[in-house]
């Protein structure tokens, strides 16, 4: 899962799927929320998704399949000492002991972008197609967040996910929709867990668009906001840099 590209700064696509579907009030208060310096990355986690669905290392050369001890090895390589490496070692742990343990076959299968209009794409599917006797197969994303998808964002990463893959892959038209995630409930450590998207109804590509398209605007009127606000208190050094302004600073 990657970023949107909006005229200011990226939303991420997670935070699309999970704001697209409140009403417009709801989600400039959302949006709001999300100015200010940028989150911890997840990206050396995702550098080693092949390597974790058992697809051999990043590597010129073919490989066997890399041990955990090989993947957290290259993910703590690429990671930020501190909470970042702590963080991504434990999913790339988590997400290589489910593998192991539901002996997961995956298939590479590269999914393109799906544009959701000007200057708007998103990529929910991981890039495999996972494998079992006597089943379906499965067109699977990842989110690595904390916090699961809200019932509306899950429909709409699902959503996307189908127009991404199985609308536009005759042989993928009967696959199964599924997300992993690695929730944190309570002080309970986290865990690893898919939900397939049997029996969710799925939006259309033209409400994707529209959904997709409104949120990114309000994105925009909100750091445009955001940054008159801060020009007009000389507090402009903050894009990035320092504190924002508050929410109640922005709305007024």
């Amino acid at each position: 899962m990657e970023w949107i590209l909006t005229r200011k700064r990226h939303l991420p696509s997670e935070d699309l799927a999970n704001i697209a579907t409140l009403p417009i009030a709801e989600q400039r208060k959302r949006l709001v929320g999300l100015l200010g310096p940028a989150r911890m990355s997840y990206r050396p986690v995702r550098l080693a998704e092949g390597a974790i669905w058992g697809l051999g290392l990043p590597l010129p050369i073919a490989t066997p399949k890399p041990t955990t001890d090989d993947i957290l090895a290259a993910v703590a390589a690429q990671s930020r000492k501190g909470e970042e490496r702590r963080s991504c070692l434990e999913l790339a742990r988590l997400f290589h002991e489910l593998v192991l343990e539901r002996s997961v076959v995956a298939a590479s299968r590269e999914f393109g972008r799906l544009q959701l209009g000007m200057g708007v794409s998103v990529s929910y599917c991981s890039d495999v197609v996972l494998l079992q006797a006597g089943e379906a197969p499965s067109v699977v994303g990842v989110n690595y967040r904390r916090r699961p998808y809200t019932a509306g964002g899950l429909r709409f990463a699902l959503s996307a996910m189908h127009e991404q893959s199985r609308a536009l892959e005759r042989d993928l038209s009967g696959a199964r929709l599924s997300m992993l995630q690695f929730p944190q409930r309570a002080k309970r450590p986290r865990t690893a867990e898919i939900t397939f998207g049997d029996g969710i109804e799925l939006f259309d590509y033209e409400q994707l668009a529209r959904m997709a398209a409104d949120t990114c605007r309000l994105w925009n009127e909100v750091q445009e906001a955001a940054e008159d606000k801060a020009r007009r208190t000389d507090t402009s050094g903050w894009w990035g840099y320092g504190e924002p302004p508050s929410a109640s600073e922005v709305a007024s």
